[in-house]
């Protein structure tokens, strides 16, 4: 998913990638070995994305 992705993304659609996003970092938290650790970071940075569109409001409802 690209950033340009998430400018087009209504309210509703961004607060359920944040709950998916959630559960998969929880999945990848839980897994004991970690194979690929730049696949989180991306997440992260995913997640801070959305979340700073939804504070600024940037968001079309």
């Amino acid at each position: 998913m690209k950033k340009r992705e998430i400018k087009n993304l209504t309210e509703k659609d961004l607060k359920e990638k944040i709950i998916e996003l959630k559960k998969e970092l929880i999945k990848i938290k839980s897994s004991s070995t970690i194979a690929n650790p730049s696949k989180i970071r991306i997440n992260k940075r995913l997640i801070a994305h959305i979340l700073t569109k939804i504070n600024k409001g940037g968001i079309k409802k």
